[in-house]
């Protein structure tokens, strides 16, 4: 700098590289009567920017954060008055270059649902999509483009490393889905470089919900009559399909035929249509080749089944008459 001059900077920064994304710290020290604050002047992306910066213990410093293209600085002061020895003191312009990091420009989810839902397969993408419900039990095949070449990737799934595929800048890969999941792509680039803070995907597990049933009898408890019937009402509902459904009994006898038991099903539906997502069924069980005794007991439940799930009713009980109760309807007849 041309003399006379009441100080001069130093610029004691070194770096002159950066990430994309990272924090550069630049200082400036000096010599001679130190101004209390400089004026700090950067070009980024072409927009011209200012920032008055005060001395801390005879430097000034000053950070960019969270760089994402190159910027060029300088220092400048100039004197308070009109009339002064000189014009002003800066330093030289300087520029920090920026290498670009490896990002996912492209997501691409491609879920394919059990097969017994017949269900579509799903394909969703873009980058602003990162909650995600899914069926448990479902594929999932991610499909990802990065903006540059990589070398590797991996995703973290639930704090679990699984490696990907890469070819040039697709990343690829499929997993199972079983459980809530938090998902994150991360990648390295041909020069060692990684991506920065990568989206985090949440995917929701969806269940497949256990079949509804709702059965008409009028009491849990009723009399079984000379007809040897049990009249059955029954509608069933499930959100993927039932496979089955069907009566599961067992007799009891009294303790003078404690010996003599047995069990077994009564089938509800014949050739049961594929997926059928409801079902009423309404029909006449015939118990008269049970070969009941009186006293006996059919205790029964009504079944339903998905492909996965099985809905169990409480238990219903028919009872046979004994000889007892025979009598009292007599009597009460005879009244």
């Amino acid at each position: 700098y041309s003399p006379p001059t009441p100080f001069v900077f130093i610029d004691i920064d070194s770096r002159y590289e950066a990430l994309s994304g990272d924090t550069i710290k630049i200082d400036f020290t000096g010599k001679g009567a130190l101004p209390d604050s400089i004026n700090l002047h950067w070009i980024d992306s072409k927009d011209h920017y200012t920032q008055k910066i005060a001395k801390i213990n005879n430097k000034y410093f000053y950070s960019f954060n969270n760089i994402r293209s190159n910027i060029s600085y300088w220092a400048e002061v100039k004197p308070k008055s009109w009339i002064s020895k000189w014009d002003s003191i800066s330093t030289n312009l300087k520029t920090i270059s920026v290498k670009e990091r490896p990002k996912i420009i492209a997501p691409n989810f491609k879920i394919i649902p059990p097969e017994y839902t017949e269900s579509d397969i799903q394909i969703i993408n873009g980058t602003n999509i990162n909650q995600i419900k899914i069926l448990n039990g479902s594929n999932i095949s991610i499909n990802f483009i990065a903006n540059k070449n990589i070398e590797k990737s991996w995703m973290l799934l639930n704090d679990k490393r699984i490696d990907l595929n890469v070819v040039k800048n697709t990343i690829s890969g499929n997993f199972i889905f079983t459980e809530n999941s938090l998902l994150s792509v991360y990648c390295i680039d041909e020069n060692s470089v990684s991506n920065l803070n990568p989206t985090q995907y949440t995917l929701l597990k969806i269940e497949d919900n256990p079949p509804i049933q709702s059965i008409y009898l009028p009491y849990s408890e009723f009399e079984i009559n000379e007809s040897y019937e049990i009249i059955v009402n029954i509608n069933i509902l499930d959100d993927y399909g039932i496979k089955d459904s069907y009566i599961e009994y067992e007799i009891n006898s009294p303790e003078y035929f404690s010996t003599k038991s047995s069990n077994g099903t009564w089938p509800l539906i014949e050739n049961m249509e594929n997926n059928l997502k409801s079902l009423n069924i309404n029909k006449k069980i015939d118990i008269i080749n049970l070969k009941l005794s009186m006293g006996d007991e059919i205790h029964f439940w009504f079944i339903s089944k998905d492909h996965i799930n099985t809905t169990k009713s409480d238990k219903f009980i028919g009872k046979f008459p004994t000889l007892g109760d025979m009598f009292a309807k007599i009597e009460e007849y005879e009244e």
